[in-house]
């Protein structure tokens, strides 16, 4: 049994039993370390600081292999998922084996600069 927490924007007409408005970086900072793994739905998307933020916070990711630049910055920190049963799976999975996911996201240790540093050779490298 999983409980989900919604932090962020919403449609109006959603209703969310634990929901929270979007938060600053300072609030983040203090709320996210209370969960256990971040999960995200995000596709297509070029600069997933929210994902980065996560992991920054010990927490495992599970993610859509459609994420854009996410399963990039994820592979080795959570578990990724096609379709709505292989989310269900990978939750299960990382919520199963959590010692070894939580020991892997750990590892994370990224800054500011060393992903701007990343984003740079890649600009480089397309050159």
């Amino acid at each position: 049994m999983f409980e989900f927490y919604y932090i962020g924007q919403k449609p109006d007409n959603c209703s969310l039993k634990n929901y929270h408005p979007p938060l600053n970086a300072e609030q983040l900072t203090e709320v996210l370390p209370k969960f256990d793994i971040y999960l995200t739905a995000s596709e297509e998307e070029a600069g997933a600081n929210h994902v980065l933020e996560a992991m920054a916070a010990g927490l495992p990711v599970v993610y859509s292999n459609l994420g854009g630049s996410i399963p990039e910055y994820c592979r080795d920190h959570g578990k990724e998922y096609s379709d709505f049963s292989q989310l269900v799976d990978s939750l299960s999975e990382v919520a199963r084996e959590y010692s070894h996911y939580k020991e892997q996201v750990l590892k994370y240790n990224d800054t500011n600069d060393a992903t701007i540093e990343k984003y740079c050779k890649i600009i480089e490298d397309v050159k």
